[in-house]
């Protein structure tokens, strides 16, 4: 997988890259989460978090999530007529 993200980013042609200016984003761990004796990941926690561990110039790839794979499973199953 290290080696497909490689020549991912090689073939990369970042002057076709939109930049938009977006707003300051705040990467502290709210409170009640800092504070809470649980284990439980949660978003409040998980985002800020990565958002720290994240560096300038990082590349980020992300996926559409499975839950799109499976409506374009379903629109094709309605085309075929399966």
């Amino acid at each position: 997988m290290k080696y497909v993200i490689q020549r991912l980013v090689k073939q990369l042609d970042v002057s076709k890259i939109r930049v938009v200016p977006t707003t300051n984003i705040d990467n502290t761990i709210p409170m009640a989460e800092s504070q809470s004796a649980s284990q439980e990941i949660t978003h409040a926690w998980m985002w800020p978090m990565l958002g720290q561990w994240l560096k300038e110039k990082d590349v980020v790839i992300t996926e559409t999530c499975v839950h799109w794979f499976i409506f374009l499973l379903m629109q094709l199953d309605l085309l075929i007529g399966s």
